[in-house]
């Protein structure tokens, strides 16, 4: 197995170097799961504020479900990390039908943003 980046505790440091070398004393980093398990990030914390969308995967539009308390906004990222939509969304409102007519197939991260700062992101595949 093929490891990107390990840390090595020595002492009071900790240093990081790249290669394939697997020793006992080595934490070894391969995704965002093992960085979340070594508290590089903390995992979204339940909030009262709720975001589903659905269906997924979507065809020419999805809905999207809020209750965010907090005026706020939804953005479609691609897997590049360009936004391909921004939408601003209400407090009066619970539900948004959100065209992808524009949009080619595939895989999108769908981030909500309330004006707290608060953010959900859920993934959304688009299949035509």
């Amino acid at each position: 197995m093929k490891y990107a980046t390990y840390a090595r505790r020595s002492g009071d440091r900790t240093t990081a170097r790249s290669g394939l070398k697997t020793l006992a004393s080595h934490v070894f980093l391969t995704g965002w799961e093992d960085l979340a398990r070594a508290g590089v990030l903390k995992p979204q914390q339940e909030e009262e504020s709720t975001v589903k969308i659905f269906p997924n995967p979507a065809g020419d539009y999805f809905m999207l479900s809020y209750d965010l308390n907090l005026p706020g906004q939804v953005q479609l990222y691609d897997l590049y990390g360009r936004v391909r939509l921004t939408q601003a969304l209400s407090m009066d409102k619970r539900h948004e039908r959100i065209s992808t007519t524009h949009l080619e197939t595939g895989v999108y991260i769908v981030m909500v943003t309330r004006q707290d700062g608060s953010m959900h992101n859920l993934r959304l595949l688009i299949t035509r």
